[in-house]
């Protein structure tokens, strides 16, 4: 009944969700794309054969639903897929991928995924036609699923994750979820937490094999834009603070300039959402530190640049590469973290705050094998920063622990592959 009530209500507020859909998409440079895409309306020709679709949300779960079809089409099993994606950034990501990986480049398509309108996803179903469907981590979007399950298509979800704040939700509606989750041939979660809270919900069995993230290949680093970048730093630390939050930069800023009182150190900060720099920019002018954004290409970083603000998107990599230590953002307020595996598999030094609960067993890895240093503040950040600036060996191996926690979890891929044998197989 829910369910039903659910796909009347979107149906009646579909004229709102193009509005809204418009007005988001204004100020991308891909307006028509999107307007389409949510409507259901394909803005390329669907290739002929074997199409596997994947649908994941942002950068996270594009990279491991690249890192799933790059396995697939390596040992034979699939030959094209169509990725759906909710955001701009996981976009922006995959044409970056797409510039300097052929296999993408010929043989994975980009669409934005339809907006949860029944006869949207209808339309996007019938056109696409794909073989099978898998839905990374925790996009359920009843009409979607609905329309792919109606439309004989085998469902799987993949890395499955619910927070501890959508347990409530799905609990206060067990049924409703239980119905939803029951339509995917396969589920395998992507902690143990997840799996057993996910299982106690539909009552069958649930996979785990450890996060697939986990596996997801190293961020692209763009060449040119490193040895550029390295030749203009000289041989100065540098220090990342990636995908931060408001409330935290203020921690970064304070911590930047107290630092450069004592070792020359260059700090590169990247907030989550880039939209956000010119506020960001402010605070650094308030405190008087000397700050130059990435999109001020004419201007190279000089001597006296204390602080490089990325105000674009998909060059994370090349600055994680570029780092010694990375602080992973999310993390000093309660937001629940980013991956630390990004910067571990580029060689970085660990840091990240308390609040890491969206990645609780990875965190406990970390800190289990001394690959991580937990700040909460300021003076904490400062002194534990002047720790390994001042001492190469402890920094050394730091970056050793953390890059090999990150090399072992290449097994997950193959354990995945397996389970999803049943969506994966011919109809």
């Amino acid at each position: 009944m829910l369910l039903l009530l659910y796909r009347c209500l979107t149906s009646l507020l579909s004229p709102l969700l193009w509005l809204y859909s418009r007005v988001r998409s204004h100020k991308h440079d891909d307006l028509d794309k999107r307007i389409k895409n949510h409507c259901g309306i394909a803005t390329v020709a669907r290739p002929s054969g074997q199409l596997i679709w994947m649908h994941a949300a942002s950068v996270g779960e594009t990279l491991s639903a690249i890192t799933l079809f790059k396995h697939f089409k390596k040992i034979g099993m699939v030959s094209r897929a169509l990725l759906t994606t909710s955001t701009s950034t996981a976009s922006h990501l995959l044409d970056s991928l797409n510039r300097t990986d052929s296999v993408l480049s010929d043989c994975c398509i980009h669409q934005y995924a339809p907006l949860d309108v029944y006869r949207w996803c209808k339309r996007f179903i019938k056109y696409w036609r794909p073989d099978c469907s898998l839905f990374l981590e925790s996009e359920l979007w009843p009409n979607l699923i609905r329309a792919t399950y109606c439309g004989k298509i085998k469902l799987g979800l993949v890395n499955a994750r619910i927070s501890d704040k959508g347990a409530k939700t799905w609990n206060a509606f067990p049924k409703t979820i239980a119905k939803i989750l029951r339509r995917f041939s396969v589920v395998v979660a992507q902690s143990e937490y997840d799996r057993k809270k996910i299982q106690n919900l539909i009552n069958r069995q649930v996979l785990y094999f450890g996060n697939l993230k986990h596996a997801s290949d190293s961020l692209p680093v763009n060449k040119e834009t490193f040895d550029q970048i390295k030749l203009e730093i000289s041989d100065k630390v540098v220090f990342i603070a990636a995908s931060t939050h408001f409330g935290e930069e203020e921690i970064i800023i304070s911590a930047c300039k107290r630092l450069r009182q004592k070792h020359a150190v260059f700090t590169i900060l990247a907030p989550r959402h880039p939209k956000r720099s010119g506020e960001i920019e402010a605070m650094c002018i308030e405190a008087g530190i000397k700050c130059l954004r990435r999109s001020q290409v004419g201007d190279k970083i000089s001597a006296d640049t204390e602080l490089y603000l990325i105000d674009t998107i998909g060059e994370l990599g090349t600055f994680y590469a570029l780092a010694d230590i990375a602080l992973v953002g999310g993390s000093l307020i309660p937001r629940g973290g980013h991956n630390m595996l990004e910067p571990a598999k580029l060689g970085c030094s660990v840091m990240y705050g308390p609040y890491m609960h969206h990645f609780k067993e990875l965190d406990q890895v970390f800190r289990s094998a001394s690959a991580s240093i937990v700040v909460s503040d300021a003076d904490e950040l400062v002194n534990r920063l002047i720790e390994q600036i001042e001492d190469k060996n402890k920094l050394a191996l730091m970056q050793e622990a953390a890059y090999k926690i990150a090399a072992s979890q290449n097994q997950i891929l193959e354990k995945v592959t397996e389970a999803l044998q049943i969506v994966l197989s011919p109809k």
